[in-house]
């Protein structure tokens, strides 16, 4: 999450899904080549996670969003992402 963070501050994103989700993922695989021993089972699971973790910053820091996403769905969401397990709680 740390890494995610410092590399999403380093420039301003524009609101496009198609350049957002490629700027996520090429980030994801960066970062799971660097790290194979990672909670993450895959490169692709990493970004499923780094993309979740991006939408559900929109989720808790957007005014037009409503009804704000329970830690217990965000986990939810991301139940057997992970190559069909679960991800550890504390994560």
């Amino acid at each position: 999450v740390d890494s995610l963070r410092l590399f999403l501050t380093s420039f301003v994103m524009s609101g496009e899904a198609q350049i957002i989700d490629r700027i996520v993922e090429s980030f994801a695989h960066h970062w799971f080549y660097l790290h194979p021993r990672s909670v993450f089972a895959t490169a692709d699971v990493a970004y499923v996670v780094c993309y979740s973790i991006v939408l559900l910053n929109v989720d808790a820091h957007n005014h037009g969003v409503k009804t704000k996403m329970t830690e217990e769905q965000y986990i939810s969401q991301l139940r057997g992402v992970n190559d069909g397990q679960d991800f550890p709680r504390e994560f």
